[in-house]
């Protein structure tokens, strides 16, 4: 029989703090890079205001560097693919230790302001899409990862 060897007694709340803010550390680099996803599994649509839960491989923005893809199907309610240019990102932290994340988003018919909040120590992030000339604002929220490490090639 082979033994076993404890080096210390830590409890799985410690193994969650961890990993949270590893994870947190992770998009933050992400979003600082400038190549990030996030994935929605919810879509609230100010104009119907009601909240929908989605899929997301269909659902989703993906940002690198100076471009943005914006997807959103919702059983026929909302529906849309745009690529946009991506422009006027600032990026700070709030007192609580949230990350917040600001970006205009321009494509030849329209210009949409994206601000994405990041919880501190998780990678759960919510994006408010407001449009500047007329309504269609809604908000995505869900994961965020690394474009690096998320398989973007099944989203195209």
């Amino acid at each position: 029989m082979g033994t076993m060897t404890v080096k210390a007694k830590q409890s799985p709340a410690d193994f969650e703090q961890t990993g949270d803010e590893a994870l947190f550390k992770q998009t933050v680099e992400a979003i600082k890079n400038g190549k990030f996803v996030l994935k929605a599994d919810k879509l609230y649509s100010k104009d119907e205001n009601q909240t929908f839960t989605v899929n997301n491989q269909c659902n989703y923005l993906i940002m690198e560097n100076d471009k943005a893809i914006v997807q959103v199907t919702n059983s026929g309610h909302i529906g849309f693919y745009e690529e946009h240019k991506v422009s006027d990102v600032k990026i700070k932290t709030d007192k609580k230790g949230n990350l917040l994340y600001n970006a205009l988003l321009k494509d030849s018919r329209k210009a949409i302001r994206v601000k994405i909040k990041i919880r501190k120590d998780t990678n759960c992030g919510e994006a408010i899409f407001s449009s500047i000339k007329k309504s269609g604002n809604y908000i995505l929220t869900g994961s965020i990862q690394s474009k690096d490490i998320y398989n973007v090639a099944k989203l195209y």
